[in-house]
């Protein structure tokens, strides 16, 4: 087995954050298909991400 050497760098910043996470479907079910999706916005309704689950 190959021996790798990691270096751990310290993060340059942690934050505590509130989010709002809404789960939904999305798709219409022909060429983009049905699925349920977590929506990530903050406090001020700003869209952060989407993922698939």
């Amino acid at each position: 087995m190959k021996k790798t050497n990691i270096t751990h760098q310290p993060p340059e910043a942690v934050d505590v954050v509130k989010l709002i996470k809404i789960i939904c479907l999305k798709g219409n079910g022909n060429e983009d298909p049905i699925r349920k999706v977590e929506r990530y916005y903050d406090l001020n309704d700003t869209f952060i991400f989407e993922k698939n689950i």
